[in-house]
């Protein structure tokens, strides 16, 4: 198989094509109307909020003597809190719904781009395939099995965008995820409640053959508040410096085979990661090689969505592109890594110990 072969086309050899389609889902009367509505909500929405708060603060200055102003005022402040929560939850759940309109579009659209792509540029006896169901995630029984949840308590799990396929005997899944932690409150009245505990997007690889050791990397940089690998908490694992002197910049490794660590990450997967650290800047990053499986965990990274009520635009479109071609170009190259392909021997990598 010439997998080095593999070119992922690049948006620009198909944008006249897809430009047709931008314009006839912006130009569409269902589409347009749809908009219209959540632009209509959206000031409905907006109209309420500063009305109550204009409300408040007449209350507060005008119809209050000096006794009660105090808490009056306090609770002024604190409706208009409440009202600015209300108003911003609302906002988010349109646009929310605005997104899912492009997402049904024009993903399905870019992903059939990348399949011809694809397949146009590999054997034919490594046949690519994928889906996309938006109302889908990476399930529990999964995440457990990649190491990066270990020290999270997760009760309740939900997330959207799934896409699954597979390359050759290489299956993969990714999604956004949130995870929840249910617990007792200490108070009087013992009630139960939840806590976030990681929202982001998670890409996981199963490869055929399963692979030994474990190995995490983690990005360097502020650790996000509730989202931390506690990488000393896992046993056995040790630091490891890579020959990358940028990657060890930007991730730090840990193992408990770092000869094995060594095969599984080759000049061309470092590569891969620190363009991924300079695509996402900002986010903290994870990653796993653990029991047959390549796991990544994005925190705080939502896909393909779209804010406000703008237009559908090529610019959109174009990043919502590169950001699955992003993550298809690690899924080659994870492809060409012939350890954890499990095209090299484990009796190999013991000579080489």
């Amino acid at each position: 198989m010439e997998t080095d072969a593999v070119v992922i086309p690049p948006y620009e050899e198909f944008a006249s094509e897809i430009a047709g389609e931008i314009s006839s889902f912006s130009t569409n009367p269902e589409y347009e109307r749809m908009r219209n509505r959540h632009l209509r909500k959206y000031v409905i929405y907006a109209g309420c909020l500063l009305a109550t708060v204009a409300f408040l603060l007449y209350i507060v200055d005008f119809a209050v003597d000096e006794e009660s102003f105090f808490e009056v005022m306090l609770f002024g402040l604190t409706a208009s809190i409440a009202a600015g929560y209300v108003f911003y939850r609302a906002k988010k759940n349109l646009w929310k719904d605005y997104s899912a309109e492009y997402k049904q579009r024009i993903i399905p659209i870019l992903l059939d781009k990348l399949k011809q792509g694809m397949n146009d540029a590999i054997d034919r006896g490594e046949d690519y395939q994928c889906d996309y169901e938006m109302e889908k995630y990476v399930g529990h029984r999964l995440l457990k099995r990649t190491k990066l949840f270990d020290h999270l308590k997760i009760n309740g799990l939900e997330g959207e965008d799934h896409i699954s396929g597979r390359l050759g005997e290489i299956r993969f899944h990714y999604s956004e995820i949130s995870s929840y932690e249910e617990y007792t409150s200490n108070d009087e009245y013992a009630n139960k409640r939840s806590m976030l505990n990681f929202q982001g997007f998670v890409f996981v690889a199963d490869f055929p053959k399963s692979f030994e050791g474990t190995t995490i990397i983690e990005s360097r940089g502020r650790t996000a508040r509730n989202y931390k690998l506690k990488l000393r908490k896992l046993p056995g694992l040790e630091m490891m410096r890579t020959d990358d002197i940028a990657f060890n910049r930007f991730y730090k490794v840990r193992t408990n085979d770092e000869t094995l660590a060594r095969y599984l990450l080759p000049a061309n997967m470092l590569e891969r990661l620190l363009l991924l650290k300079k695509i996402f800047p900002r986010k903290k990053i994870a990653i796993s090689l653990h029991d047959g499986l390549f796991a990544l965990a994005i925190h705080r990274m939502d896909l393909f969505e779209i804010q406000g009520f703008r237009p559908i635009s090529e610019k959109a479109v174009r990043r919502t592109y590169e950001e699955l071609k992003t993550i298809m170009e690690l899924l080659f190259t994870l492809g060409l890594n012939r350890q954890i392909s499990g095209q090299v021997s484990q009796s190999k990598i013991s000579r080489n110990r």
